[in-house]
């Protein structure tokens, strides 16, 4: 931070510098500034654009942090994508995005309607979810048929005997209100 100051009273110098010398005639007028400026911007460019850039990437990070904070390691991984899961005292809720995007068709208005209560948005959070029930009831009109699809049997199963027990053992690893 003291470097940059440094640099930015520097060149603020150096500026003024190229406006008296250039500029002697008349200091109204406004040629002259946009001169100095021209004279002095490639200094500018050279010495302050590194400040600039180092800040970039420590912006990103902060954003990207404040958007995942929350569900930082909070969530399962089922073939590379990603499940978010939040627990309500007992009730079990996992993102509807997440489990769509497992899904091959996601679920239409008909079916999110049968669903009623179990589908809707995630009490605390400004995402829509499934209850543990609903996504049981969901993967199950899925998985039941004989055209079931064997990604959806192994879902299902990863589901309802790995990932719920696990959240039940271990609430810790849910977003929790």
């Amino acid at each position: 931070m003291g470097r940059l100051l440094l640099h930015l009273c520097a060149h603020a110098g150096l500026f003024y510098l190229a406006y008296r010398l250039y500029g002697a005639v008349p200091p109204d007028n406004k040629k002259h500034v946009l001169i100095a400026l021209l004279l002095c911007a490639p200094l500018w460019a050279r010495n302050i654009a590194p400040f600039v850039l180092a800040i970039l990437p420590a912006l990103h990070g902060k954003a990207k942090r404040d958007a995942h904070e929350a569900w930082n390691g909070r969530y399962y991984a089922f073939e590379g994508a990603q499940l978010r899961f939040v627990m309500l005292g007992e009730a079990i809720w996992v993102a509807a995005d997440d489990l769509d995007a497992l899904l091959p068709a996601p679920p239409d208005s008909r079916e999110r309607r049968i669903l009623g209560p179990d589908h809707g948005t995630i009490p605390g959070y400004r995402i829509k979810g499934y209850t543990e029930n609903g996504m049981r009831r969901l993967l199950a009109t899925r998985t039941t048929a004989r055209t079931a699809k064997p990604q959806m049997i192994k879902l299902r199963h990863w589901l309802e005997h790995e990932t719920l027990p696990n959240l039940r053992r271990l609430p810790g690893s849910a977003a929790n209100r």
